[in-house]
């Protein structure tokens, strides 16, 4: 039976997600908020010779789990899942499966564990009546994350998934039989820009930590990013004055296009990695508009004699011969538009396809017309 302090303490926690849930949208973001306290817990998570995670963490890792009704296989597949729930709860990593197991078990006496259940059964009840309880996590907002939570050990794997994901899309023109891989420059980078720091003790311990068996001298890194930074010369508009070459926006679309769909490719690849979409999925299709203010006509200073005059809203206008042929609207409002297609889960949504949106000069502004090109979604 708990004792009157137990009972107390936990009303305590309960009063508190009481007020919480007036602050926050998430059961998680209210759990991951409690200020909790050895009171209503015995010493004997305390009592370890060594704590890999602090207690108030662990309570609070402890009452997500049994709020929202996981075993040990979803907490853990949870809190490392791409909405990173154990930096919420401060871990410093998520723990492993058998980790959890042996926590619960051995370093929380059986009335700890009844007194967590029953605070975690509470602070279910009293989120679903501000409904804030759902199948899916919380977006993780960047000022929720400390950088003294931050380690090498996580800074290391996003460069690694970098790597593997998308790094081999850069280069740096240097010749084939250069000593040391273009990746090699790109992650140490990374590394510097993730530790923010410069490239004295830092990069050596991005030698000491990367699994690379050599490195470049630190002035030979400094010297190829700075040519990477260079940029060369730019094309203008007048290298397709010839009429030969494709329009400039249809050159840009080819470019950009290609990196696009081999990011989202690895994009699919990592989430099919990581068992896939959680349903309910839904795909979306929406215009978005990007606002273009000037007009499409001269001014009258600047009409020549010479010009072409149509007529608009009753008005004699002339068009000007340099205004984006894409971008449409009227004097209410002109902008570029885009057509997306988005797959939205519970997870981040994804953006599957994007193509710009004309409107035909023969039809109402109502009436449009647009291809969307997606790549294959298996």
């Amino acid at each position: 039976m708990p004792t009157p302090q137990t009972e107390a303490a936990v009303d305590g926690l309960v009063e508190q997600a009481e007020e919480l849930c007036t602050l926050h949208d998430h059961i998680t973001r209210v759990i991951a908020a409690l200020d909790v306290s050895e009171g209503p817990f015995s010493d004997q998570y305390g009592r370890a010779s060594t704590t890999d995670f602090a207690f108030e963490s662990v309570v609070r890792m402890f009452l997500y789990q049994h709020a929202r009704g996981f075993n040990d296989s979803e907490l853990h597949r949870r809190l490392k899942g791409t909405a990173y729930v154990f930096i919420r709860f401060e871990l410093g990593r998520a723990p492993t499966q058998q980790a959890i197991n042996y926590m619960w078990r051995r370093r929380f006496s059986l009335a700890d564990r009844r007194a967590i259940k029953a605070t975690a059964r509470d602070i279910r009840a009293v989120a679903a009546d501000h409904d804030i309880v759902s199948d899916g996590e919380p977006r993780l907002d960047p000022g929720e994350v400390s950088d003294a939570g931050v380690t090498d050990e996580h800074i290391m794997k996003a460069i690694r998934t970098a790597r593997d994901r998308g790094l081999g899309a850069f280069e740096t023109d240097r010749a084939a039989n250069a000593r040391y891989p273009d990746e090699l420059f790109f992650e140490r980078q990374a590394y510097l820009n993730l530790a923010d720091v410069g490239t004295t003790t830092p990069r050596r311990r991005f030698d000491r930590l990367s699994d690379w068996n050599n490195t470049p001298h630190g002035d030979t890194h400094l010297r190829t990013m700075k040519q990477i930074a260079a940029p060369t010369e730019q094309m203008s508009l007048t290298d397709f004055a010839d009429g030969e070459r494709p329009r400039d926006w249809q050159r840009i679309r080819e470019a950009i296009l290609e990196p696009f769909h081999a990011g989202l490719e690895c994009l699919l690849e990592e989430i099919d990695a990581n068992d896939g979409l959680r349903e309910p999925v839904i795909a979306a299709v929406d215009i978005t508009h990007w606002e273009f203010y000037p007009s499409p006509y001269k001014d009258d200073d600047d009409v020549e004699p010479e010009d072409d005059v149509v007529i608009v809203n009753g008005k004699e206008k002339v068009p000007k011969d340099e205004f984006p042929e894409m971008v449409s609207g009227d004097k209410e409002g002109r902008s570029y538009k885009f057509a997306t297609l988005t797959i939205i889960g519970q997870d981040t949504p994804i953006v599957l396809g994007i193509e710009p949106v004309r409107e035909a000069s023969t039809c109402s502004s109502s009436q449009k017309f647009w291809v969307l090109h997606v790549p294959e979604i298996r």
